[in-house]
């Protein structure tokens, strides 16, 4: 059987419900299939996504005339390794799971070598491993003196080896998203005189670190959040949104927003700023918690 008509069957079982799984004695926790953290449709996905030059066929180490079939697919930045055979009419799942440290392969590359490459620009030509700045796509960012195939006719870059993932993923995950809400002109005077309070030297540049600092502390329960909600419907914040504020965010930090939402039940992430900055004035400018000055004092000295 071809490698295509493999993943044609294997699709079609799963499609059909027709899939067990392998049981050693126990259930074994690499089998993500089996344990629920995966479901079939992922399973489909990692099977569709699979090249030929990521699959192997071995025999069965209890019957050498069962085939084996081992899928190493790559998925959102990871390589995966599925495994399993044919028992008809259905098929066996012995292992689904991302790759471990001590399995993961992969080829290491130098400066310096060189490779067959297709460029968009001279088609079939040689390229040769530089150190090169790459931009993602979007524009949110560059990864900095990455290893990357560049052609030997135009130089442009063509390629990036496998072993630079790992690079690419952190800057991936640090590239930053713009959070833009709009609030009352006097949201901005808090910050301004939480700011004041903390180092007289400090600007507006200090505002969007204050005002992550709040989330941060809020959202893993440094700090309370009893009373959090119930800041949106003081008197003080009952006014007219006619200021822009806006900041970059990374991911982790979007998350931290969204997270806060949740918790606190609040229909907005504009609403979790605003809530996070009537949370400072309360604290700060309203002296009610005086006690968060000296921590927020080193902060500001670390980043100054």
């Amino acid at each position: 059987m071809g490698f295509r008509d493999v993943k044609k069957l294997a699709i079609r079982c799963l499609q059909q419900g027709a899939y067990d799984h392998e049981v050693r004695g126990n259930i074994d926790v690499k089998n993500l299939f089996a344990t629920g953290q995966v479901d079939k449709n992922e399973v489909i996905e990692l099977i569709r996504k699979t090249s030929g030059d990521a699959y192997q066929c071995r025999p069965h180490h209890q019957d050498a005339d069962t085939d084996v079939h081992i899928l190493q697919p790559w998925k959102s930045g990871c390589c995966w390794y599925v495994k399993f055979y044919f028992m008809e009419p259905d098929v066996i799942f012995i292992s689904v799971h991302q790759q471990i440290d001590k399995e993961f392969k992969v080829k290491i590359v130098k400066e310096g070598d060189t490779r067959a490459v297709l460029c968009h620009h001279c088609g079939k030509s040689i390229a040769t491993y530089r150190l090169r700045d790459v931009d993602f796509s979007d524009r949110r960012g560059t990864v900095k003196n990455i290893l990357a195939a560049v052609c030997n006719q135009c130089d442009a870059v063509v390629s990036l080896p496998a072993q630079s993932t790992p690079q690419i993923k952190s800057e991936f995950e640090q590239s930053k998203s713009a959070l833009e809400v709009r609030v009352p002109a006097h949201y901005l005077d808090i910050l301004n005189v939480a700011t004041q309070k903390i180092d007289a030297s400090l600007g507006e540049d200090f505002h969007k670190t204050l005002i992550l600092y709040y989330l941060h502390a809020l959202t893993t329960g440094y700090y309370h959040q009893e009373g959090l909600k119930a800041l949106l419907g003081s008197e003080l914040a009952n006014a007219k949104a006619s200021k822009r504020l806006s900041m970059k965010v990374t991911k982790k930090q979007l998350a931290e927003v969204n997270s806060l939402m949740e918790q606190q039940n609040l229909m907005r992430s504009s609403d979790v700023v605003k809530a996070v900055i009537l949370k400072v004035c309360q604290d700060i400018v309203q002296e009610k918690n005086l006690g968060v000055l000296p921590e927020l004092r080193n902060l500001a000295a670390a980043i100054s």
